[in-house]
């Protein structure tokens, strides 16, 4: 099974289950007439794929990502920057429900984009990676607007990326 997604320009944001059914969704986000929109294909790959959806969310200059604040589904999300405060905006795609949090992260460590790590309970912290020639530094901004947490990760060695259950059932 094959899928386009977007054209020249777009930003594919992957990975996300929107519909919260387990199944992965594509997401592209575009620009149309000044306004930023997310195009939803839920169950991308599965042969019950709908037809894409657009949802308008975001601005022009935002850093955009998905996340599972509630452990119910994922909800798009922005980060953006204004002057050195980091708001960092979330939208459910099937219910319109908005929310914002205030971000305690350091404005230097929002240049690359932030991705969820999830916890125990379901719900996602966002991770923001901060990289020197020595170490890597995620800055740990849970969804509910608490403290940021940093964690310096200074091992060299192999990169292993995917999903991985571990004893609690929690990815890891």
């Amino acid at each position: 099974l094959t899928r386009r997604l977007g054209s020249k320009g777009n930003i594919v944001v992957s990975g996300a289950d929107f519909n919260g059914n387990g199944t992965a969704d594509g997401s592209v986000v575009y620009q149309r007439d000044g306004k930023v929109y997310w195009k939803v294909w839920e169950d991308l790959f599965s042969s019950q794929s709908t037809e894409a959806h657009s949802v308008e969310f975001g601005r022009i200059g935002d850093t955009f990502f998905y996340a599972n604040p509630d452990g119910a589904g994922d909800w798009m999300g922005a980060v953006r920057k204004n002057g050195e405060n980091i708001l960092i905006l979330l939208k459910n795609p099937e219910t319109g429900e908005e929310r914002s949090v205030a971000s305690s992260v350091p404005f230097s460590a929002t240049s690359l984009r932030p991705f969820p790590l999830a916890q125990a309970d379901g719900a996602d912290v966002l991770a923001f990676p901060s990289k020197n020639s020595s170490s890597t530094t995620l800055f740990l901004q849970k969804l509910d607007g608490s403290t940021a947490r940093k964690k310096v990760i200074r091992e060299s060695g192999e990169i292993l990326v995917g999903n991985f259950l571990g004893t609690a059932g929690e990815e890891v």
